[in-house]
């Protein structure tokens, strides 16, 4: 039995046409609001996340064209967002989620998918944009992934696929220095799948598509299950842990957590930590920290005796009790307030 087909009429950031035999292509352009490049507000974030469970639902689509509208690809966040993020901490954990979404729900979504990149191609469009089953760059469009230049960890779809598309090497010079990628060269390293020349670059996606639409249904999707293994077993387990520590220093994370728990009314909030890396005090008002590795202990503290400064620091292996007694400021502690407590061994 087909299932009905999807109402896509929710998702506003996006243009949205079927095309192709049956209209089993389904064509998504990501708008241009400032009439220049898409970029991801709150809404558009979270849409580009989202819409792919829906597109997996739907059983009248055999294959998706993904592209921008205007002069590029995609422009990445809007200035509003990432200054959200840098501000608010509940926003900085939500698009941290939806970013693991969006990357997730690409790989799995069992419809192919061709993207078709001109001119800046960057940020969360960029995500969906390479990890397309078939990615098609115009030869001068310019692919830059610009985390580190936010001081963010590239650590979302850049850890997981440039590695295994590029190399390690050229992963690493290219995500590290920020270097822009032109469709050209993408193509040269294997980056992407095809660079076109420019006008010829939405004739080329659509005919890809109507390829994929045309041809055995669950052959392609399951080719693409199987191949897109290599991405579920590369996908970093404690993402979210290294981005917390490049948005905000342990200390600022810490000292925005607390208030964040304390706020929840509970008698207590339990403090977790690795061991061997940053500190891990909660990060969500449920109390799960963004990490899925064993703790070695836990502690609880009270949200009245709060610390100031951060109470775990890098590679400390002392007891609970010794690192409360020896924080920052504290009566006894030979460190003034603002200095590490511990003595950062391994």
């Amino acid at each position: 039995m087909t299932a009905p087909a999807v109402d896509y009429s929710r998702y506003q950031t996006f243009n949205i046409t079927r095309r192709g035999a049956n209209n089993a292509v389904l064509d998504l352009q990501m708008k241009a609001k400032n009439g220049k490049l898409p970029t991801a507000a709150h809404d558009g974030h979270w849409e580009l996340s989202e819409i792919w469970r829906d597109i997996d639902k739907d059983d009248t689509v055999r294959a998706v064209v993904l592209r921008g509208e205007g002069m590029g690809f995609s422009g990445g966040g809007d200035l509003a967002l990432v200054q959200d993020m840098a501000a608010d901490f509940e926003v900085r954990t939500r698009v941290w989620k939806e970013a693991r979404d969006l990357v997730y729900n690409v790989i799995n979504c069992d419809k192919p998918i061709v993207s078709a990149m001109h001119g800046p191609a960057v940020g969360a469009g960029l995500v969906a944009g390479l990890l397309a089953d078939i990615s098609i760059a115009a030869k001068s469009a310019k692919i830059v992934d610009g985390h580190t230049r936010l001081g963010v960890a590239a650590g979302d779809h850049a850890a997981i696929c440039w590695p295994l598309l590029c190399g390690m090497a050229k992963a690493k010079y290219y995500l590290m220095l920020c270097e822009t990628v032109t469709g050209e060269e993408a193509e040269r390293i294997g980056l992407v799948s095809l660079a076109v020349e420019d006008d010829q670059l939405l004739d080329k996606a659509y005919e890809v598509a109507d390829k994929l639409a045309a041809g055995s249904t669950t052959a392609i999707r399951w080719t693409k299950y199987s191949l897109n293994n290599w991405y579920r077993q590369a996908g970093p387990s404690s993402t979210p842990r290294w981005r917390s520590n490049s948005w905000a220093s342990p200390g600022r994370m810490c000292r925005k957590a607390w208030p964040a728990c304390a706020s929840g009314g509970r008698r207590s909030i339990e403090a977790w930590h690795h061991g061997y890396s940053h500190d891990r005090l909660p990060l969500a008002p449920d109390r799960r920290a963004l990490t899925t590795h064993t703790p070695l202990y836990r502690m609880k503290v009270s949200p009245s005796s709060a610390p100031s400064a951060p109470l775990y620091w890098p590679c400390d292996r002392r007891s609970p009790a010794a690192r409360w007694a020896a924080r920052p400021g504290a009566s006894g502690s030979p460190l003034p307030a603002g200095r590490p407590a511990g003595p950062g061994r391994r």
